[in-house]
């Protein structure tokens, strides 16, 4: 789902209480609401054996006059278990170092692949899994400046 219009954005996802949309607290009410979404539309019922995911993002690309580079907010929330109601979540700030929003957008879409790669693949070895955000990124395009591993990911 996108949500480039801010009222747009505010319709699904309601205003977040300092009035931000490139957050992390933004970031987290967008994973939740998509992931409450997915609950409500998949029965655990006929599906027990269905693990979920939501991916989001909220990012500021470069600016026209090119004097601010973009920075952004990269998550997704999912379970590797479908017994457990307690979701593992991964979030991520970045920074861009390129000169076009294109290229940026480029960027996050590989990104956002990896991220959902390694949640899955290499969620028990968060070292190897840094390495793999970069997968097909140049590491002077992009600086991943914060990560934050939530839930049980660590203890498997």
């Amino acid at each position: 789902m996108s949500a480039y219009d801010k009222d747009f954005s505010d319709a699904i996802y309601g205003v977040e209480s300092d009035g931000r949309y490139v957050s992390q607290a933004r970031l987290k009410t967008m994973l939740k609401y998509e992931m409450q979404l997915m609950e409500e539309r998949i029965s655990r019922e006929a599906h027990p054996n269905r693990v979920f995911f939501s991916y989001a993002n909220t990012v500021a690309t470069i600016d026209f006059s090119k004097r601010y580079k973009g920075h952004g907010w990269v998550g997704i929330r999912y379970q590797l278990d479908p017994t457990r109601k307690e979701y593992d979540e991964i979030v991520l700030h970045v920074r861009f170092k390129q000169n076009e929003a294109r290229l940026q957008q480029e960027t996050l879409g590989i990104l956002g692949v990896n991220l959902i790669y390694g949640a899955f693949y290499k969620y028990h070895k968060p070292k190897k899994m840094l390495k793999y955000l970069y997968d097909h990124i140049d590491k002077d395009t992009l600086e991943i400046d914060m990560i934050n591993f939530s839930a049980l990911i660590l203890r498997r």
